[in-house]
């Protein structure tokens, strides 16, 4: 995997997770859909600490100091009550934009191949590029559920056919 692919990857998962949220309210976010399932905050989120992760990885510093998001990991303790505003997380979304375009865009061959500093999945094997790409399309993941949350909340769909 070279990085204009991840580059063009990333943008491609800003611009679905963008579309997804047009005319979402902050109030709206919140608001948790039958069965459990996560809120679009807390997508949004949840997107920003795999981002900070990655920003991490390529520039040496995360975006946001480390915790700044635990609500939001996949262990972490999220509420609505305590949840960061909607407009706060995309600021912050928008501004790892172009951090980890720069990061990808100066990564080498031999950075990609080099042992990852952690596997979400446990690979002893994982490189950085493994993980780069593996949270690439993680992004991409929830970028598309964030669609099926907006139907859910009864809003129409925003990419392809609606």
């Amino acid at each position: 995997m070279h990085e204009p692919t991840l580059v063009h990857q990333i943008r491609f998962s800003q611009m679905v997770l963008l579309k997804n949220l047009e005319d979402v309210t902050p109030e709206q976010s919140l608001i948790e859909p039958e069965g459990g399932a996560n809120t679009l905050n807390w997508v949004v989120g949840h997107i920003c600490v795999a981002r900070n992760a990655m920003v991490k990885i390529l520039r040496g510093a995360g975006h946001l100091p480390d915790g700044a998001l635990t609500m939001y990991e996949r262990t972490g303790n999220y509420s609505r009550e305590t949840a960061l505003g909607l407009g706060l997380l995309l600021t912050h979304h928008a501004a790892m934009q172009q951090q980890l375009i720069d990061g990808l865009c100066e990564v080498g061959e031999a950075r990609f191949a080099e042992p990852a500093p952690f596997s979400p999945i446990d690979d002893p094997n994982e490189t950085v590029g493994s993980l780069l790409t593996k949270t690439v399309a993680h992004e991409m993941y929830h970028a598309g559920q964030a669609g099926v949350l907006r139907r859910l909340l009864g809003l129409k769909g925003k990419i392809g056919q609606a």
